[in-house]
């Protein structure tokens, strides 16, 4: 058999197991809904920045867009350190931002050195990201509010 072949057997070995596993899982009306609450306790997780389309757009968007993808990808490369890579969906998901809505942000996070595309197409934080995100963090409390002068008297 050739590679090829073999990578085509093994494709659908793995296809056959996931399918066996959620048809275990899901079997009974009684594991089903186990298994659906434990879909929405996942997606409870998930961090959500943006309530609707119009809340993705503007200057503070985009930074709340670059600190979401920075603490998902720092998350990632903390928690699983051998798979830190994520795909761009996931992170849309994620975010609760439309995939095109965080080109900008990702081109700037890249133009930066935080974050790098892999050869897979996914995206992983860098030591420069892991450094920034954390000072980003260190210093959250410690900003004091912006002040506008008071405006002038007229004469």
């Amino acid at each position: 058999m050739t590679r090829s072949g073999e990578g085509q057997a093994g494709a659908r070995d793995q296809e056959g197991r996931f399918r066996r596993t959620v048809r275990i899982k899901i079997r009974t009306p009684e594991r089903r809904a186990a298994y659906d609450i434990q879909l929405a306790q996942e997606d409870k997780g998930r961090l959500r920045l943006f309530d609707s389309l119009e809340s993705t757009q503007g200057v503070q968007a985009e930074i709340r867009k670059r600190q979401g993808i920075l603490r998902l990808l720092y998350t990632r490369r903390l928690t699983d350190p051998h798979l830190p890579a994520v795909r761009a969906r996931e992170i849309s998901e994620m975010l609760g931002c439309p995939a095109e809505h965080l080109e900008f942000s990702y081109w700037f996070l890249r133009e930066q050195k935080l974050i790098q595309r892999t050869d897979n197409n996914q995206f992983e934080i860098t030591w420069q990201g892991v450094e920034t995100f954390e000072t980003m963090e260190a210093n959250y409390g410690k900003k004091q509010p912006l002040t506008l002068p008071a405006p002038a008297q007229a004469v």
